[in-house]
């Protein structure tokens, strides 16, 4: 209790982070204990991550008031295979409430929304060529610095929508809006679109972003609103 205080790593819960264990229930395990029990926000500790390869085959879920960081987009990276060649989940990550629920049941049962997120210095990675890599669902207030977020797919899928994978998804209600959301220095590749999203959002923000090997960088469906305050290169 007193590292945990001062101090808490992935793998003081049984990560290992050497691109052969199935990390997944580690990581999952120490955001919920970090994030979901402790009901006193100003005790809270980030979560970092050392220099290794988090081999996942089940969904990172990301809980409200979660800082993750790592030693570098480069050395730390989280990535998804299927456990069985068959098997494979929408997302390699993705927000979820303060009870680990994700989708329709987000906030139900009493729990907190996604909230203040904050994720650095890591990278996500698929290599399976239909999967998404990160949905960010509901969430209120969130910051991504210096993230890969790399899907698996390579330039000679690219020539067309096919494929249909997005590296970020934005998905949002009326209830709980996705709002106040930033990407800054992040690196965006291999899937059919960088950034998608089909629902009303209210200041999400990607600057200083590379946007590579993507068949469309950002595409935002016909039916949502767009509120710019001011244009940006990205």
């Amino acid at each position: 209790q007193n590292k945990l205080d001062d101090f808490a790593s992935v793998r003081d819960f049984g990560a290992v982070g050497d691109g052969v264990t199935d990390d997944t229930v580690a990581i999952n395990r120490a955001l919920y204990q970090l994030f979901c029990r402790e009901s006193n926000e100003e005790v809270r500790r980030s979560l970092f991550f050392p220099a290794g390869i988090y081999l996942i085959t089940g969904t990172i879920k990301i809980p409200p008031y979660a800082k993750l960081y790592g030693e570098g987009a480069d050395s730390t990276i989280v990535r998804y295979t299927s456990s069985d060649g068959s098997t494979i989940d929408d997302y390699v990550v993705r927000t979820a409430d303060s009870l680990q629920q994700t989708g329709a049941n987000i906030g139900n049962n009493g729990a907190i929304a996604p909230r203040n997120i904050e994720v650095s210095s890591m990278s996500f990675e698929t290599t399976e060529d239909t999967q998404d890599v990160l949905l960010i669902e509901k969430l209120n207030q969130g910051y991504f610095d210096s993230v890969n977020l790399m899907g698996s797919l390579v330039e000679a899928d690219l020539s067309d929508a096919a494929d249909d994978t997005k590296t970020i998804t934005v998905v949002s209600s009326t209830a709980l809006p996705t709002t106040q959301v930033t990407f800054d220095k992040c690196y965006i590749t291999g899937a059919t679109y960088g950034f998608y999203t089909d629902y009303n959002t209210a200041g999400i923000t990607l600057s200083n972003c590379t946007f590579y090997l993507l068949y469309r960088g950002v595409a935002l469906g016909a039916a949502i609103k767009i509120a710019i305050a001011h244009q940006q290169d990205v």
